[in-house]
């Protein structure tokens, strides 16, 4: 189920990516530094949702369940780093 979530979201990054740049890469000049900043608020809000997804992956896997406590780290690294990536992919 891990590899299956894994695979999931790293596929949906980068079709996010795509159609972020495709249907928004020319207006992006004309944003306000304001709507700049609510975005990166929501869009970084944004990935506690996935991260709580691949927690109940982890926890539903038998094989995984005995090292939650490694995988809520590795999950906290591993979702920052996703989320840093398509921050910088997409608006910037």
């Amino acid at each position: 189920m891990i590899e299956s979530y894994i695979e999931g979201i790293f596929i949906s990054l980068i079709v996010y990516i795509t159609i972020f740049n495709i249907l928004t890469g020319h207006l992006q000049r004309k944003w306000s530094i304001e709507f700049k900043r609510n975005l990166k608020r929501i869009y970084f809000s944004a990935w506690v949702l996935p991260y709580l997804i691949y927690l109940y992956c982890v926890w539903t896997t038998p094989s995984t369940r005995p090292f939650l406590l490694q995988h809520i780290l590795f999950g906290i690294i591993l979702h920052m780093i996703m989320a840093a990536f398509g921050y910088r992919a997409t608006f910037h």
